[in-house]
């Protein structure tokens, strides 16, 4: 029978202390005095280490200056109203590659000021039609130009450009 070993009562202290020795080497085992002498090394090696970071940055030239940006004040309202001409019509698309603005912006630019400023004035392109299938390519819906209120904003937002 394989299990007639353990018939009979069990001796639970010496199962216990079997139990609780470390199955095969999980490691070394070292000293406290050993451990000690590694952590001055590391220690040492981790000063050293920044002493020699400090010692380059100390002796590194200084960055250099950021190249000049005309741009940097400039708005992106600025931006997208100083590139377009008055009377010219366009697409929010070309608009955002024109002005340099990234195309969500200038979607949403576009609404508030249809709807607020009332900066542009928005019309249906005459050529659009609904897609012949979906994720065909289409011309833009929407075509937008400078309203009247638009075109002397323009002119301020040029002068920036």
């Amino acid at each position: 029978h394989p299990f007639a070993h353990l018939i009979g009562p069990i001796d639970w202290g010496a199962w216990m202390a079997e139990a609780a020795q470390p199955r095969g080497p999980k490691g070394k085992k070292r000293s406290p005095e050993i451990c000690a002498k590694y952590s001055a090394a590391q220690r040492k090696r981790f000063a050293d280490k920044r002493a020699q970071l400090a010692e380059a940055l100390k002796n590194a030239a200084p960055p250099p200056p950021p190249p000049y940006d005309p741009y940097a004040n400039v708005t992106a309202t600025d931006r997208i109203l100083g590139s377009m001409e008055p009377g010219s019509w366009y697409a929010l698309p070309d608009l955002a590659k024109l002005s340099g603005v990234k195309y969500q912006s200038c979607k949403a630019f576009a609404v508030t000021w249809c709807r607020s400023a009332d900066l542009f004035v928005r019309t249906q392109n005459p050529v659009w039609k609904p897609p012949a299938r979906p994720g065909m390519r289409q011309e833009p819906k929407w075509l937008y130009r400078l309203s009247k209120q638009g075109e002397q904003r323009h002119r301020l937002s040029a002068a920036l450009l």
